[in-house]
């Protein structure tokens, strides 16, 4: 078992990682620092007693990208409800949230969460295709399919051949 020391010098350690990561992940300053702080303390709090401490990246981006999945779906459902229930405030229309001033954090917000995912964790994290299956618990040719639509919706959102060239 962990010391109360040693997470917290995992949690230093990985902290800026961490917020990167969820930046792209999420598009969004504010919601990347909450998903960056409750990954970290989930990824800590059920780290698996056997895992090596230099598996703790590999454990710590599955918990991310499972949370940020989590939320998007979450997300999801509250919004077809709070449509449903739309008539009786006597309002038409749902604001959108804000998006970060960079093109390319506005497109990957755009994104559904699982090509979202596809795309920070093969192109920012390097990651090769097996691994991203791994991570996010899918088979190799359904991230093809992801990657290959998000390429596509990132070439029409952001009108160029280089779209990925901000985060490689």
């Amino acid at each position: 078992m962990a010391s109360r020391e040693q997470d917290e010098q995992l949690a230093r350690e990985w902290h800026a990682w961490a917020f990167r990561n969820a930046l792209f992940l999420t598009g969004d300053r504010e919601r990347a620092a909450d998903l960056a702080q409750d990954a970290l303390v989930r990824a800590l709090a059920r780290r698996p007693p056997d895992l090596p401490e230099a598996a703790f990246g590999s454990w710590l981006r599955t918990v991310m990208v499972r949370l940020e999945i989590d939320h998007h779906r979450r997300i999801v459902r509250e919004a077809a409800a709070f449509k449903r229930w739309l008539p009786m405030f006597g309002r038409d229309t749902v604001e959108d949230r804000p998006t970060e001033p960079s093109a390319l954090l506005a497109a990957l917000a755009v994104l559904p969460a699982r090509q979202r995912a596809c795309i920070v964790l093969r192109y920012l994290d390097d990651m090769a295709e097996e691994e991203v299956a791994r991570v996010l618990g899918i088979r190799v040719g359904t991230v093809k399919a992801h990657l290959a639509r998000a390429r596509e919706a990132l070439r029409t959102l952001l009108g160029t051949e280089t779209a990925l060239s901000e985060i490689e």
